[in-house]
């Protein structure tokens, strides 16, 4: 009854992946050009003593750090929401290093998506619309698919996915 219900569930339906990478140095570099806090403390840090601007640099380091940190799982977050509200369902998987990747830029979000077929597309320029939106931010979105829906499937001993 189950392994049933799971393919009339899964039928017409595809998963894919996506991928969501950032290049931290290209992050970094836009959020101190723009940050009204940072940049307020990189100013406060002109004309002081040496002792005063170390301190300074490293009050700005570590603020710059944190709203990289910020802004990237805020953007994944977002990215993440967007994309599930074009799918008929959708898990996070675990990231994957860079070497594991192969890729330079760090992994920020590995995600598997159920999608009816005829919707595809419109889950296609969503993740167009997210990589011009993120892009110039330093964020690169891989697609990859159709998959076997096995992200999806519910195997013995599982919850059914929908009430009868």
């Amino acid at each position: 009854m189950i392994f049933t219900k799971s393919l009339a569930y899964l039928n017409g339906k595809e998963e894919w992946g996506v991928k969501i990478f950032y290049d931290r140095q290209m992050l970094s570099q836009q959020i101190s050009e723009n940050d009204k806090t940072l940049l307020a403390l990189k100013a406060g840090a002109t004309g002081k003593s040496t002792g005063l601007a170390y301190f300074s640099r490293k009050k700005f380091s570590e603020a710059l750090e944190e709203q990289v940190e910020r802004s990237s799982d805020g953007y994944a977050q977002d990215s993440h929401n967007r994309l599930t509200a074009c799918a008929e369902a959708s898990c996070l998987l675990q990231n994957q290093a860079k070497e594991a990747a192969g890729r330079q830029e760090e992994m920020v979000l590995n995600g598997a998506y159920l999608i009816e077929k005829e919707k595809v597309v419109s889950f296609r320029a969503e993740l167009e619309k997210l990589g011009q939106q993120y892009g110039p931010s330093g964020f690169y979105y891989e697609f990859t698919g159709p998959w076997p829906a096995y992200n999806f499937a519910v195997g013995a001993g599982e919850e059914p996915l929908e009430d009868e």
